[in-house]
């Protein structure tokens, strides 16, 4: 009777367990259009995100610091502290990312003006590939972070416009910020006017010329809208101080600098530029070192000869 029951049992947990799929199969098919619907915009998404993301290249170049050898310090006596390959490696990185060696490449590189083009709600910025540039008047302050709108109307005219509250003014002769005006008041930029080329455009906040580039093509260029903006040189250094610096190995001497960004041919130019600047400097210093040794050793030789011609007089 036990083993009767026993097996009841297990016929009832194996019905229990035992599912029907092909019901569950013909419950979800009345809700297709959903799931096709669920898959049109998941791949409308991925489109739209692909297309509208900006992609971020990594661009990289090596530098070899070179040891110099001189007297062990103090803390190389006393056993502790760093050994003096790595003080001078960790000296050197810091030069490399300090706010007067990148800011004299921005100088370098004249990165005063970025260009962009808009193309299907797509922005895309323009270098060394722009169809016009921008002749400033350095001697007058411009306005920076104002986007300034250009469309081609022909080879000989443009639309220019432009709009911004607040602004602040930039003086590149000098390279810093310039009074806004003499009574401290607000400057506002407002600008939607039609120009011709190699004409200034100017008024007491702004003054330039924009000209139409050899690589300008109606055909491709004139459908497209553009803008340019004038670049604050400080803030404009910090933001290119945010790359890495590392040795390749432990107890390496050479140093990998790498830096991301959306533009791979500015990013190389800005990285060739960094390291000539850099060793351009340390070229300097040792010919500065080395006038200085050649001075004092000339120097001496003047008061070793002087003492000299007096001995020789004395002994005569």
């Amino acid at each position: 009777m036990e083993n009767t029951q026993n097996i009841q049992n297990i016929v009832q947990q194996q019905e229990e367990e035992s599912f029907d799929y092909k019901a569950l199969f013909f419950k979800l098919y009345r809700y297709w259009y959903f799931f096709i619907l669920t898959i049109f915009i998941a791949l409308l998404i991925a489109f739209l995100f692909n297309k509208y993301t900006k992609s971020i290249f990594e661009v990289s170049t090596t530098v070899l610091i070179s040891d110099d050898k001189g007297a062990m310090d103090a803390q190389q006596l006393l056993g502790f502290g760093l050994s003096n390959n790595m003080q001078n490696v960790e000296n050197e990185i810091g030069k490399l990312q300090s706010y007067t060696l990148i800011n004299q490449t921005i100088r370098q590189l004249d990165l005063r003006i970025s260009y962009f083009e808009e193309e299907n709600f797509v922005t895309k910025e323009l270098y060394k590939n722009n169809p016009f540039r921008i002749e400033l008047d350095s001697l007058h302050p411009q306005p920076v972070n104002v986007k300034f709108k250009l469309n081609f109307q022909d080879g000989n005219t443009y639309t220019l416009e432009a709009e911004g509250k607040g602004v602040k003014l930039y003086d590149f002769s000098e390279f810093k910020t310039a009074e806004n005006t003499e009574d401290g008041t607000e400057i506002n930029v407002s600008l939607d006017t039609t120009f011709a080329f190699g004409r200034y455009v100017s008024n007491k906040y702004f003054r330039f010329k924009v000209l139409v580039n050899d690589n300008y093509k109606p055909d491709v260029h004139d459908s497209k809208s553009y803008y340019f903006i004038f670049n604050d040189i400080g803030k404009l250094t910090k933001q290119f101080q945010a790359f890495t610096i590392e040795p390749i190995k432990e107890e390496s001497s050479i140093i990998k600098i790498t830096i991301k960004a959306n533009n791979v041919r500015k990013s190389i130019d800005f990285l060739n530029t960094l390291t000539n600047v850099y060793l351009s400097r340390n070229l300097a210093k040792k010919n500065r070192v080395a006038e200085n040794t050649i001075k004092f050793i000339d120097e001496q030789l003047g008061e070793i000869s002087d003492s000299l011609d007096y001995a020789e007089d004395n002994m005569q």
